[in-house]
């Protein structure tokens, strides 16, 4: 009987020796578990954790991708803006009795040059050769008055122009 405890002690000892450096590699390589089947909570709590992360990653990219779209989208309204806040400038220097034949040919040009460019605004694309508004294949066909300058007092006023196409 004493020789089976003394076998049981030597035994405990060995166990807790095993144990120890167990613990002293977990402290010197900061893992808890040197093995995947010693740990397999923690196992399903990473990959648990990894899919998050990517999904994160994912959500991350697309609302950069939305925010870059956004910003494009908003500068190209704001140049667009300008160049119908021109045009109006031009209706209002029009009716202007002062203003002579020259002066409105002169408007006239600006008016052409403010619709060009509005035109182009419009179907505008990016680098990836996407459109920042209009979906569609050709030039904005907007409504344009046409007037003939031939005196101040002739000038009619456009009240509205409109753009027409698919919208992104």
């Amino acid at each position: 009987s004493s020789h089976q405890l003394l076998d049981a002690a030597i035994r405990s000892i060995q166990q807790h020796s095993v144990d120890a450096m167990g613990w002293q590699q977990q402290i010197s390589s900061g893992k808890k578990y040197s093995k995947a089947s010693e740990g397999t909570v923690a196992i399903a709590r990473g990959v648990e954790i990894q899919f998050d992360k990517s999904k994160y990653a994912m959500l991350k990219a697309n609302q950069d991708f939305v925010a870059t779209r956004m910003a494009l989208a908003d500068a190209q309204l704001g140049s667009m803006h300008d160049a119908l806040s021109e045009m109006q400038q031009i209706g209002v220097q029009a009716r202007d009795a002062a203003i002579g034949k020259i002066g409105l040919q002169s408007l006239a040009q600006r008016a052409r040059a403010a619709y060009d460019l509005l035109a182009q605004q419009a179907v505008a694309m990016d680098t990836n050769d996407e459109r920042y508004l209009l979906d569609t294949t050709n030039a904005a066909p907007l409504d344009q008055p046409k007037v003939t300058a031939k005196g101040s007092d002739s000038v009619a006023q456009q009240d509205s122009i409109t753009l027409s196409g698919n919208y992104l």
